[in-house]
């Protein structure tokens, strides 16, 4: 099978093992290609692939995690609004979070175990 075939919607829900929902979330946000009218959709079965690939890929760090939503989120909005004036949005929010000292003293601190 080549990647270049194209499967109906049912044959994509059936390799995916997704609902018509989430494939339709992936056409809407532009992150799925398909191919004909609404009644008789295609998609390529590398496309899907690659769509997939891209879904699992998660990141084991959790800034790492909080850092591309946020770098998504700034993406989106630059499209939709056009231009490049988030970027000092992207630098605020990219800045690493200090954590504040305790209140109390080495002394002053009792064990709550």
């Amino acid at each position: 099978m080549s990647p270049d075939d194209h499967l109906s919607e049912h044959e994509a829900l059936v390799l995916t093992k997704l609902s018509k929902r989430q494939l339709a979330g992936g056409r809407s946000r532009g992150e799925l290609a398909s191919y004909g009218r609404p009644r008789s959709r295609t998609y390529k079965r590398g496309d899907l692939v690659a769509w997939l690939d891209s879904r699992r890929m998660m990141p084991s760090d959790p800034i790492a995690a909080q850092e591309a939503d946020i770098d998504r989120r700034i993406k989106r909005l630059e499209r939709e609004r056009g231009g490049d004036e988030f970027e000092e949005l992207r630098r605020r929010l990219m800045m690493p979070v200090l954590f504040p000292r305790p209140l109390c003293g080495e002394e002053n601190c009792r064990d709550v175990s």
